[in-house]
């Protein structure tokens, strides 16, 4: 089954995964200590992000470091 969610703005299909696995996938499974996710609004503990499933129409912001000055 696949969901309709927003990531960062841009509509995205996904299966049913975590947080966590949402991550791993979009970064090679290279999660640096830095990143936040907030999910509608409302930031996601790290803690969380194992047991956190992505559901239909989650608006997920993915944060991470910039660099520059």
């Amino acid at each position: 089954m696949t969901i309709q969610v927003r990531i960062n703005g841009q509509a995205e299909r996904l299966g049913s995964l975590s947080i966590g696995e949402l991550l791993a996938s979009k970064t090679g499974g290279r999660i640096g200590p830095w990143v936040a996710v907030a999910i509608n609004g409302m930031v996601v503990p790290r803690r969380d992000w194992a047991t956190r499933t992505v559901e239909p129409g989650d608006d997920i912001e993915i944060v991470g470091p910039l660099s520059g000055g």
